[in-house]
């Protein structure tokens, strides 16, 4: 069997054990939402520049690692506010709204890229 069919069918279950993981702090264990954010993000943060430390890549454009800068902070805007629906919530609500980003993303490479859907 290729690798990468077990990369694809282990991506769900991981998936679902950490936001299962990540509902039990939130709600069971009644951490502070901001310091579970502080958390995750500090730890991401953290990890994020060991990564770009040790294989920075070279020959990139300023402006495009800026933009680089740009979506992970968009996507940790994202992160918290899926985190204040997970304390809230049942991760069987919040998650499949989360998922709609590829629907999302096909209108507007329509709308903006002009391309074919």
């Amino acid at each position: 069997m290729e690798l990468w069919i077990l990369a694809a069918l282990a991506n769900p279950l991981v998936f679902s054990i950490v936001t299962l993981i990540d509902k039990k702090v939130l709600s069971g264990f009644g951490m502070p939402l901001p310091s579970f954010n502080l958390w995750v993000g500090g730890s991401q943060g953290i990890f994020g520049t060991i990564v770009l430390l040790t294989s920075f890549p070279a020959g990139v454009a300023f402006i495009v690692l800026v933009q680089a800068w740009s979506i992970g902070v968009l996507q940790a805007f994202t992160l918290i506010f899926m985190f204040w629906m997970l304390k809230r919530e049942d991760p069987s609500r919040v998650i499949p709204a989360m998922q709609t980003s590829p629907i999302y993303v096909a209108l507007l490479a329509w709308l903006i890229f002009g391309e074919s859907l």
